[in-house]
């Protein structure tokens, strides 16, 4: 008896978890709704991010379409089993496309809550921008950022990341899609 009763305990905190995800999904997709008025489209600036736990696919890079959307399934998935409502699915460009001026993704990520799934995104500044647009065209912004760093005298790290804030959830056109795109500062002048 004893057993089911701590089958039926573990069961309930798996399902409080979960829940308490979904609250803090739903409530920061609340805020980021509230704040899309006073974000600074298309003007690019410094800020500090915390730290942030990624569940990162495979590169990408030479895999096939099939490979490729099989990864988007696992993270799905992953999205799924980690009852995340409101994140979207972010992408990481190498530095290499982002200086050739082309939205290519190397990886794509969701934030992890599993330890064992794990990448992190080191905490620091960063340069970023929101992009307003279809996340394929995310181009169009590199040049605004590298000219940005330039005059700062900011040298950028070696990943981009690009995480969308409003999309297909929740605009019905990709020209309202906003892309929020940030580059790690590795180093100051």
């Amino acid at each position: 008896m004893q057993k089911i009763f701590k089958e039926q305990i573990s069961t309930i905190d798996t399902n409080i978890s979960q829940l308490e995800r979904q609250k803090t999904s739903l409530s920061n997709w609340s805020q980021l709704i509230d704040r899309l008025p006073t974000l600074p489209l298309d003007t690019v600036f410094i800020e500090y991010q915390d730290a942030a736990s990624l569940l990162v696919s495979h590169n990408l890079t030479d895999l096939p379409e099939e490979s490729r959307s099989l990864e988007i399934t696992k993270l799905n998935e992953y999205r799924s089993q980690s009852a995340q409502i409101a994140e979207s699915l972010g992408g990481i460009v190498s530095l290499e496309n982002f200086n050739n001026n082309q939205t290519i993704y190397d990886y794509f990520y969701l934030p992890a809550y599993h330890p064992a799934d794990n990448y992190t995104k080191q905490a620091g500044y960063f340069v970023s921008i929101y992009y307003q647009g279809d996340y394929t065209q995310t181009f169009h912004v590199y040049q605004k950022i590298r000219d940005f760093a330039d005059e700062n005298q900011l040298e950028l790290g070696a990943k981009i990341f690009e995480q969308s804030q409003v999309g297909e959830l929740t605009a019905s056109n990709p020209e309202a899609y906003i892309t929020k795109i940030s580059v790690p500062i590795k180093s100051h002048a």
